[in-house]
C-alpha cells in the first residue's frame, strides 16, 4: 500500500496536470516546473523508498511471489527511471520548445548548487543578404542540373 501510494504523490499529479494541459492548453508552466523541479528530484527517493520497503518485505516474508514482485519492480524501476532521465527534457520541449538544450534530465539541484549548468540554445547570426542571394542563384543552378538530368535520362 506504501508504494502504491508513493507513487500516486510523485506521479499522480503530473497525470492531472497533462490531462489539463491535453484538454484545455492550460498549464504549461505547472507541467514544465513539475518535470524540472519536483519529478527530477524526487524520483529516485520515490524508487528508493519502494526498493527498501519490497526488500523488507522479501526479508521477512521470503516466498517466491515477494522475490517475484521485488525483481518485477527493479526491472520497472529501471525501465521508467531510464525513460525519465533520457527523455525528460524532451518532454519539456515538447510544452516549451525555447528550453534548454539539456540532453538528459538531472536533478534540478545540482543546477542550483552550481554541479551542472544548461546548454544554451544558440544564438541566431545575423544572415547577409549577400550569402543569401548566392545561395539563391546556387539553388537555381542546381535545379537546373537536375532538370537536365532528367531530361537526358528520358
Amino acid at each position: 500500500m506504501l508504494i502504491v501510494l508513493t507513487h500516486h504523490i510523485m506521479w499522480g499529479p503530473q497525470a492531472y496536470l497533462f490531462a489539463v494541459w491535453n484538454i484545455f492548453g492550460w498549464g504549461v508552466g505547472a507541467n514544465i516546473f513539475y518535470i524540472q523541479h519536483l519529478i527530477s528530484n524526487f524520483n529516485l527517493f520515490a524508487y528508493g523508498i519502494s526498493i527498501y520497503l519490497l526488500s523488507r518485505a522479501t526479508y521477512k516474508e521470503n516466498t517466491w511471489n515477494v522475490w517475484v514482485s521485488l525483481v518485477s519492480y527493479l526491472i520497472f524501476t529501471w525501465m521508467f527511471y531510464v525513460g525519465e532521465w533520457r527523455l525528460g527534457t524532451d518532454a519539456i520541449r515538447y510544452l516549451d520548445n525555447d528550453f534548454y538544450l539539456d540532453p538528459r534530465l538531472y536533478p534540478s539541484l545540482w543546477y542550483g548548487i552550481g554541479l551542472l549548468s544548461h546548454e544554451h540554445k544558440p544564438i541566431k547570426e545575423e544572415v547577409d543578404e549577400d550569402k543569401t542571394e548566392g545561395e539563391d542563384i546556387l539553388e537555381e543552378e542546381d535545379a537546373s542540373a537536375v532538370e537536365k538530368r532528367l531530361h537526358f535520362s528520358v
